[in-house]
Protein backbone atom coordinates (compact mmCIF):
# COMPACT_ATOMS: atom_id res chain seq x y z
CA UNK A 1 0.00 0.00 0.00
CA UNK A 2 2.84 2.43 0.77
CA UNK A 3 3.30 4.82 3.69
CA UNK A 4 0.86 7.74 3.63
CA UNK A 5 1.40 11.24 5.00
CA UNK A 6 -1.37 13.77 5.54
CA UNK A 7 -1.54 17.55 6.00
CA UNK A 8 -4.44 18.84 8.11
CA UNK A 9 -5.82 22.14 9.25
CA UNK A 10 -7.80 21.32 12.37
CA UNK A 11 -9.76 18.19 11.46
CA UNK A 12 -9.87 19.08 7.76
CA UNK A 13 -7.56 17.12 5.46
CA UNK A 14 -5.80 19.48 3.06
CA UNK A 15 -3.73 17.02 1.09
CA UNK A 16 -2.02 13.64 1.36
CA UNK A 17 0.56 11.57 -0.45
CA UNK A 18 2.53 8.36 -0.36
CA UNK A 19 6.18 7.61 0.34
CA UNK A 20 8.39 10.70 0.82
CA UNK A 21 6.72 13.91 1.94
CA UNK A 22 7.09 16.56 -0.76
CA UNK A 23 9.82 19.00 0.35
CA UNK A 24 7.63 22.05 -0.33
CA UNK A 25 5.25 20.87 2.43
CA UNK A 26 8.05 21.04 4.98
CA UNK A 27 8.82 24.69 4.13
CA UNK A 28 5.78 25.90 6.07
CA UNK A 29 7.13 24.37 9.30
CA UNK A 30 10.24 24.71 11.47
CA UNK A 31 12.15 21.76 12.89
CA UNK A 32 11.45 22.94 16.45
CA UNK A 33 7.74 22.27 15.72
CA UNK A 34 8.36 18.54 15.42
CA UNK A 35 6.44 16.66 18.12
CA UNK A 36 5.37 13.15 19.05
CA UNK A 37 2.05 12.00 20.50
CA UNK A 38 1.31 8.65 22.07
CA UNK A 39 -1.94 7.07 20.92
CA UNK A 40 -3.24 3.82 22.40
CA UNK A 41 -4.55 1.13 20.11
CA UNK A 42 -8.06 0.02 20.91
CA UNK A 43 -6.82 -3.48 21.72
CA UNK A 44 -3.76 -2.36 23.72
CA UNK A 45 -3.18 -1.70 27.39
CA UNK A 46 -1.36 1.31 28.77
CA UNK A 47 1.51 -0.90 29.92
CA UNK A 48 2.40 -2.01 26.39
CA UNK A 49 4.98 0.02 24.51
CA UNK A 50 4.90 -0.17 20.73
CA UNK A 51 6.35 2.40 18.35
CA UNK A 52 3.38 1.88 16.04
CA UNK A 53 1.34 3.84 18.56
CA UNK A 54 3.53 6.93 18.43
CA UNK A 55 2.35 9.68 16.10
CA UNK A 56 5.07 11.77 14.50
CA UNK A 57 3.89 15.26 13.65
CA UNK A 58 4.89 18.76 12.67
CA UNK A 59 2.46 21.20 14.27
CA UNK A 60 2.04 24.98 13.97
CA UNK A 61 -0.72 27.61 13.66
CA UNK A 62 -2.58 28.95 10.62
CA UNK A 63 -1.35 32.49 11.33
CA UNK A 64 2.25 31.27 11.41
CA UNK A 65 1.93 29.47 8.08
CA UNK A 66 0.35 32.52 6.43
CA UNK A 67 3.12 34.77 7.73
CA UNK A 68 5.77 32.33 6.48
CA UNK A 69 4.17 32.04 3.05
CA UNK A 70 4.07 35.81 2.81
CA UNK A 71 7.78 35.94 3.62
CA UNK A 72 8.47 33.40 0.88
CA UNK A 73 6.52 35.70 -1.50
CA UNK A 74 3.48 33.41 -1.76
CA UNK A 75 1.18 36.33 -0.98
CA UNK A 76 -2.58 36.81 -1.26
CA UNK A 77 -2.16 39.39 -4.02
CA UNK A 78 0.04 37.13 -6.12
CA UNK A 79 -2.36 34.22 -5.64
CA UNK A 80 -5.29 36.33 -6.88
CA UNK A 81 -3.24 37.45 -9.89
CA UNK A 82 -2.50 33.81 -10.71
CA UNK A 83 -6.19 32.98 -10.40
CA UNK A 84 -7.13 35.67 -12.94
CA UNK A 85 -4.11 35.29 -15.26
CA UNK A 86 -5.48 35.43 -18.81
CA UNK A 87 -3.23 32.63 -20.09
CA UNK A 88 -2.90 30.26 -17.14
CA UNK A 89 -5.65 31.31 -14.74
CA UNK A 90 -9.02 29.78 -13.92
CA UNK A 91 -10.43 30.60 -17.37
CA UNK A 92 -7.75 28.47 -19.03
CA UNK A 93 -9.31 25.37 -17.41
CA UNK A 94 -11.05 23.45 -20.21
CA UNK A 95 -13.99 22.82 -17.87
CA UNK A 96 -14.32 26.46 -16.78
CA UNK A 97 -17.35 27.12 -18.98
CA UNK A 98 -19.39 24.71 -16.85
CA UNK A 99 -18.54 26.72 -13.76
CA UNK A 100 -19.17 30.07 -15.45
CA UNK A 101 -22.58 28.82 -16.60
CA UNK A 102 -23.70 28.80 -12.95
CA UNK A 103 -23.37 32.60 -12.81
CA UNK A 104 -24.95 35.51 -14.65
CA UNK A 105 -21.76 37.57 -14.18
CA UNK A 106 -18.05 36.98 -14.57
CA UNK A 107 -16.82 34.30 -12.15
CA UNK A 108 -14.23 35.84 -9.80
CA UNK A 109 -11.74 34.86 -7.14
CA UNK A 110 -14.23 35.94 -4.45
CA UNK A 111 -16.84 33.60 -5.98
CA UNK A 112 -14.34 30.75 -5.89
CA UNK A 113 -13.39 31.53 -2.29
CA UNK A 114 -17.05 31.51 -1.23
CA UNK A 115 -17.59 28.10 -2.87
CA UNK A 116 -14.53 26.65 -1.13
CA UNK A 117 -15.71 28.06 2.21
CA UNK A 118 -19.03 26.25 1.71
CA UNK A 119 -17.15 23.04 0.88
CA UNK A 120 -15.19 23.37 4.13
CA UNK A 121 -18.26 24.25 6.20
CA UNK A 122 -20.16 21.22 4.87
CA UNK A 123 -17.09 18.95 5.25
CA UNK A 124 -17.21 17.88 1.60
CA UNK A 125 -14.27 15.76 0.46
CA UNK A 126 -13.06 15.32 -3.14
CA UNK A 127 -14.99 12.70 -5.10
CA UNK A 128 -13.39 9.27 -5.22
CA UNK A 129 -14.93 8.58 -8.64
CA UNK A 130 -15.42 11.51 -11.05
CA UNK A 131 -19.09 12.28 -11.56
CA UNK A 132 -20.31 10.21 -8.60
CA UNK A 133 -22.14 12.85 -6.55
CA UNK A 134 -24.32 10.48 -4.54
CA UNK A 135 -22.27 11.11 -1.39
CA UNK A 136 -22.79 14.88 -1.48
CA UNK A 137 -25.33 16.79 0.64
CA UNK A 138 -28.45 18.14 -1.04
CA UNK A 139 -29.48 21.79 -1.36
CA UNK A 140 -25.95 23.01 -1.98
CA UNK A 141 -25.44 26.70 -2.83
CA UNK A 142 -25.15 27.57 -6.50
CA UNK A 143 -21.85 26.48 -8.00
CA UNK A 144 -20.69 24.20 -5.18
CA UNK A 145 -21.76 20.95 -6.86
CA UNK A 146 -20.19 22.02 -10.14
CA UNK A 147 -16.87 22.96 -8.49
CA UNK A 148 -16.71 19.63 -6.66
CA UNK A 149 -17.46 17.73 -9.87
CA UNK A 150 -14.89 19.66 -11.91
CA UNK A 151 -12.23 19.20 -9.22
CA UNK A 152 -12.55 15.43 -9.54
CA UNK A 153 -11.40 15.70 -13.17
CA UNK A 154 -8.40 17.93 -12.48
CA UNK A 155 -5.82 15.14 -12.43
CA UNK A 156 -3.61 17.12 -10.04
CA UNK A 157 -1.56 15.35 -7.37
CA UNK A 158 -3.25 17.62 -4.82
CA UNK A 159 -6.85 18.68 -4.99
CA UNK A 160 -7.02 22.49 -5.13
CA UNK A 161 -10.71 22.93 -5.99
CA UNK A 162 -9.79 24.08 -9.49
CA UNK A 163 -7.30 26.72 -8.33
CA UNK A 164 -4.95 27.19 -11.33
CA UNK A 165 -1.85 25.02 -11.57
CA UNK A 166 1.09 26.80 -9.92
CA UNK A 167 3.25 26.32 -6.86
CA UNK A 168 0.91 24.59 -4.40
CA UNK A 169 1.76 27.16 -1.74
CA UNK A 170 -0.22 29.88 -3.56
CA UNK A 171 -3.35 27.76 -3.17
CA UNK A 172 -2.44 26.99 0.44
CA UNK A 173 -2.00 30.71 1.18
CA UNK A 174 -5.58 31.65 0.19
CA UNK A 175 -7.11 28.38 1.39
CA UNK A 176 -5.86 28.95 4.95
CA UNK A 177 -7.58 32.35 5.04
CA UNK A 178 -10.83 30.43 5.44
CA UNK A 179 -9.81 29.10 8.87
CA UNK A 180 -9.36 30.67 12.29
CA UNK A 181 -5.83 32.05 12.68
CA UNK A 182 -5.26 29.94 15.83
CA UNK A 183 -6.30 26.66 14.18
CA UNK A 184 -3.59 24.00 14.12
CA UNK A 185 -1.84 23.03 10.90
CA UNK A 186 -0.53 19.48 11.28
CA UNK A 187 1.62 17.24 9.13
CA UNK A 188 1.25 13.60 10.17
CA UNK A 189 4.17 11.58 8.81
CA UNK A 190 3.98 8.71 11.30
CA UNK A 191 3.88 6.02 8.62
CA UNK A 192 7.06 7.41 7.06
CA UNK A 193 8.87 6.93 10.38
CA UNK A 194 7.45 3.45 10.84
CA UNK A 195 8.44 2.58 7.26
CA UNK A 196 11.98 3.92 7.85
CA UNK A 197 11.72 6.59 5.19
CA UNK A 198 12.96 8.98 7.89
CA UNK A 199 14.42 8.75 11.36
CA UNK A 200 12.64 10.47 14.28
CA UNK A 201 15.56 12.84 14.89
CA UNK A 202 15.90 13.96 11.23
CA UNK A 203 15.68 17.72 10.66
CA UNK A 204 13.36 17.36 7.70
CA UNK A 205 12.62 21.07 7.30
CA UNK A 206 16.30 21.96 7.11
CA UNK A 207 16.96 19.12 4.67
CA UNK A 208 13.99 20.06 2.47
CA UNK A 209 14.94 23.74 2.32
CA UNK A 210 18.45 22.74 1.25
CA UNK A 211 17.00 20.62 -1.57
CA UNK A 212 14.57 23.29 -2.74
CA UNK A 213 16.97 26.21 -2.42
CA UNK A 214 18.99 25.11 -5.41
CA UNK A 215 18.04 27.75 -7.97
CA UNK A 216 14.74 28.71 -6.30
CA UNK A 217 15.08 31.86 -4.22
CA UNK A 218 11.63 31.68 -2.56
CA UNK A 219 12.79 28.67 -0.57
CA UNK A 220 16.00 30.30 0.68
CA UNK A 221 16.25 32.55 3.74
CA UNK A 222 16.12 36.29 3.04
CA UNK A 223 19.57 37.86 3.50
CA UNK A 224 19.47 41.06 5.57
CA UNK A 225 22.38 43.51 5.34
CA UNK A 226 22.84 46.40 7.78
CA UNK A 227 25.39 49.08 8.55
CA UNK A 228 26.98 47.08 11.35
CA UNK A 229 26.95 44.20 13.85
CA UNK A 230 25.06 46.15 16.52
CA UNK A 231 22.13 46.55 14.09
CA UNK A 232 22.29 42.84 13.32
CA UNK A 233 22.17 41.90 17.00
CA UNK A 234 19.13 44.12 17.57
CA UNK A 235 17.14 42.91 14.54
CA UNK A 236 18.04 39.24 14.87
CA UNK A 237 17.16 39.13 18.56
CA UNK A 238 13.96 41.12 17.99
CA UNK A 239 12.66 38.65 15.42
CA UNK A 240 13.65 35.69 17.58
CA UNK A 241 11.64 37.10 20.50
CA UNK A 242 8.75 38.95 18.83
CA UNK A 243 8.29 36.65 15.81
CA UNK A 244 9.95 33.35 16.75
CA UNK A 245 7.93 31.45 14.11
CA UNK A 246 9.65 33.54 11.39
CA UNK A 247 13.23 33.66 12.65
CA UNK A 248 14.44 30.81 10.44
CA UNK A 249 13.38 32.68 7.30
CA UNK A 250 16.06 35.36 7.64
CA UNK A 251 19.84 35.28 7.53
CA UNK A 252 21.54 38.35 9.00
CA UNK A 253 24.85 38.66 7.22
CA UNK A 254 27.66 40.19 9.26
CA UNK A 255 29.99 41.87 6.77
CA UNK A 256 32.71 42.21 9.41
CA UNK A 257 35.41 39.59 9.15
CA UNK A 258 37.42 40.34 12.31
CA UNK A 259 40.34 38.40 13.67
CA UNK A 260 39.27 39.56 17.10
CA UNK A 261 35.70 40.03 18.30
CA UNK A 262 36.67 43.41 19.79
CA UNK A 263 37.49 44.74 16.32
CA UNK A 264 33.90 44.45 15.07
CA UNK A 265 32.93 47.89 13.81
CA UNK A 266 29.88 49.52 12.28
CA UNK A 267 30.64 49.70 8.58
CA UNK A 268 28.57 52.76 7.80
CA UNK A 269 26.38 53.62 4.81
CA UNK A 270 29.12 53.93 2.19
CA UNK A 271 30.58 50.52 2.96
CA UNK A 272 27.13 48.91 2.99
CA UNK A 273 26.38 50.47 -0.41
CA UNK A 274 29.61 49.01 -1.78
CA UNK A 275 28.67 45.59 -0.47
CA UNK A 276 25.27 45.85 -2.14
CA UNK A 277 26.96 46.76 -5.43
CA UNK A 278 29.27 43.75 -5.09
CA UNK A 279 26.27 41.47 -4.54
CA UNK A 280 24.65 42.88 -7.69
CA UNK A 281 27.84 42.36 -9.70
CA UNK A 282 28.16 38.80 -8.43
CA UNK A 283 24.53 38.13 -9.50
CA UNK A 284 23.63 36.66 -6.11
CA UNK A 285 20.21 35.05 -6.56
CA UNK A 286 19.01 35.07 -2.94
CA UNK A 287 16.48 37.68 -1.90
CA UNK A 288 18.39 40.49 -0.20
CA UNK A 289 17.29 43.44 1.94
CA UNK A 290 19.77 46.25 2.65
CA UNK A 291 18.82 48.49 5.58
CA UNK A 292 20.39 51.94 5.92
CA UNK A 293 20.07 54.31 8.84
CA UNK A 294 17.47 57.07 8.46
CA UNK A 295 20.16 59.74 8.37
CA UNK A 296 22.00 61.93 5.88
CA UNK A 297 24.56 59.28 4.92
CA UNK A 298 21.92 56.53 4.67
CA UNK A 299 19.64 58.52 2.37
CA UNK A 300 22.58 59.62 0.24
CA UNK A 301 23.74 55.99 -0.19
CA UNK A 302 20.20 54.78 -0.98
CA UNK A 303 19.77 57.55 -3.51
CA UNK A 304 22.88 56.50 -5.41
CA UNK A 305 21.81 52.85 -5.45
CA UNK A 306 18.27 53.38 -6.67
CA UNK A 307 19.41 55.57 -9.58
CA UNK A 308 20.20 52.30 -11.33
CA UNK A 309 17.57 49.62 -11.94
CA UNK A 310 17.90 47.19 -9.05
CA UNK A 311 17.41 43.44 -9.61
CA UNK A 312 14.07 41.96 -8.57
CA UNK A 313 15.63 40.03 -5.71
CA UNK A 314 17.03 43.16 -4.02
CA UNK A 315 15.29 45.71 -1.80
CA UNK A 316 17.08 48.82 -0.48
CA UNK A 317 15.50 50.81 2.35
CA UNK A 318 16.42 53.54 4.79
CA UNK A 319 14.80 53.00 8.19
CA UNK A 320 11.26 54.50 8.25
CA UNK A 321 10.49 57.99 9.52
CA UNK A 322 9.31 58.29 13.12
CA UNK A 323 6.63 60.65 14.36
CA UNK A 324 8.18 61.61 17.69
CA UNK A 325 11.55 62.45 16.07
CA UNK A 326 9.88 65.33 14.22
CA UNK A 327 10.44 67.26 17.44
CA UNK A 328 13.64 65.92 18.95
CA UNK A 329 16.40 67.65 20.97
CA UNK A 330 19.80 68.22 19.42
CA UNK A 331 22.90 69.83 20.92
CA UNK A 332 24.38 72.27 18.42
CA UNK A 333 27.34 74.42 19.50
CA UNK A 334 26.43 73.84 23.11
CA UNK A 335 22.81 74.91 22.63
CA UNK A 336 19.80 72.58 22.89
CA UNK A 337 17.41 72.95 19.94
CA UNK A 338 14.28 71.06 18.91
CA UNK A 339 13.99 69.97 15.28
CA UNK A 340 12.98 67.18 12.88
CA UNK A 341 15.80 64.63 12.78
CA UNK A 342 14.18 62.21 10.30
CA UNK A 343 16.54 61.67 7.36
CA UNK A 344 19.26 63.47 9.31
CA UNK A 345 20.12 61.52 12.44
CA UNK A 346 17.88 58.48 13.10
CA UNK A 347 20.07 55.47 13.82
CA UNK A 348 18.49 52.18 14.89
CA UNK A 349 18.81 53.07 18.59
CA UNK A 350 16.00 55.64 18.21
CA UNK A 351 13.63 52.83 17.18
CA UNK A 352 14.07 50.81 20.36
CA UNK A 353 11.42 52.49 22.51
CA UNK A 354 10.77 56.06 23.63
CA UNK A 355 10.89 54.91 27.25
CA UNK A 356 14.52 53.76 26.97
CA UNK A 357 15.98 56.64 24.95
CA UNK A 358 14.94 59.12 27.61
CA UNK A 359 17.23 60.14 30.43
CA UNK A 360 14.78 59.10 33.13
CA UNK A 361 13.22 56.02 31.50
CA UNK A 362 9.92 57.68 30.60
CA UNK A 363 8.54 58.88 27.26
CA UNK A 364 10.09 62.34 27.21
CA UNK A 365 13.32 64.13 28.15
CA UNK A 366 15.12 62.30 25.33
CA UNK A 367 18.87 61.96 25.07
CA UNK A 368 19.93 64.75 22.67
CA UNK A 369 21.79 64.14 19.43
CA UNK A 370 25.10 65.92 18.97
CA UNK A 371 25.45 67.83 15.72
CA UNK A 372 28.83 68.34 14.11
CA UNK A 373 28.98 69.36 10.45
CA UNK A 374 26.74 66.75 8.75
CA UNK A 375 26.97 64.22 11.56
CA UNK A 376 23.86 63.95 13.75
CA UNK A 377 24.52 61.23 16.29
CA UNK A 378 23.99 59.92 19.76
CA UNK A 379 27.38 59.36 21.35
CA UNK A 380 28.62 55.79 21.77
CA UNK A 381 27.93 55.72 25.52
CA UNK A 382 24.30 56.65 24.87
CA UNK A 383 23.94 54.03 22.12
CA UNK A 384 25.44 51.34 24.35
CA UNK A 385 23.06 52.22 27.20
CA UNK A 386 20.01 52.16 24.87
CA UNK A 387 20.96 48.81 23.35
CA UNK A 388 21.53 47.30 26.79
CA UNK A 389 18.12 48.54 27.97
CA UNK A 390 16.44 47.20 24.84
CA UNK A 391 18.00 43.74 25.05
CA UNK A 392 16.87 43.62 28.68
CA UNK A 393 13.31 44.48 27.57
CA UNK A 394 13.46 41.70 24.97
CA UNK A 395 14.64 39.22 27.59
CA UNK A 396 11.72 40.20 29.83
CA UNK A 397 9.33 39.73 26.91
CA UNK A 398 10.88 36.33 26.20
CA UNK A 399 10.34 35.38 29.84
CA UNK A 400 6.66 36.36 29.51
CA UNK A 401 7.15 39.42 31.70
CA UNK A 402 4.93 41.92 29.86
CA UNK A 403 6.29 45.04 31.51
CA UNK A 404 5.31 48.25 29.66
CA UNK A 405 7.53 49.00 26.69
CA UNK A 406 7.21 51.01 23.48
CA UNK A 407 7.66 48.46 20.67
CA UNK A 408 6.33 50.71 17.90
CA UNK A 409 9.71 51.73 16.49
CA UNK A 410 11.20 48.26 16.14
CA UNK A 411 7.85 46.97 14.86
CA UNK A 412 7.95 49.53 12.04
CA UNK A 413 11.33 48.14 10.94
CA UNK A 414 10.29 44.49 11.25
CA UNK A 415 7.09 45.08 9.28
CA UNK A 416 9.11 46.74 6.53
CA UNK A 417 11.41 43.72 6.39
CA UNK A 418 8.60 41.18 6.46
CA UNK A 419 6.61 42.84 3.67
CA UNK A 420 9.58 43.78 1.47
CA UNK A 421 8.79 41.16 -1.20
CA UNK A 422 5.00 41.23 -1.06
CA UNK A 423 4.78 42.99 -4.42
Amino acid sequence: MGATWTLYVGQHEICAGKYDVLPLIFTIFRDNERITERVLKEDSSEEEEDSDRIKYLYKTKVQHVIARLDLMAFTHTKAVNIFHDKDNGIESNILFEKLQACYDKQFTFDDWKFLVSEIIKRKIQPLIFPGDVTSLPTNLPKGVLTLVELSSYSGSFFNTWCFPDSDYRYYLRVFLELFDKDEDVILDYSEQIQGHYYEPEDNLVEDSVAILSSGVTENSPIIVLTEGPSDIEILKTSIEVLYPHLSGYFYFLDLNLPFNEKRRLDLGAKMLARQVESFISAKIQNRIIALFDNDIAGWDACGHLVKEKLPENLRVFPLPDLEFTQNYPIKNNGTIEICDINRKGCSIELYLGKNIISKKGNNNDFMPLKVSNENWNLDEAQKTLIRRRFLSALQSRKNANRRPHDWSGIESILQMIMTAFHS
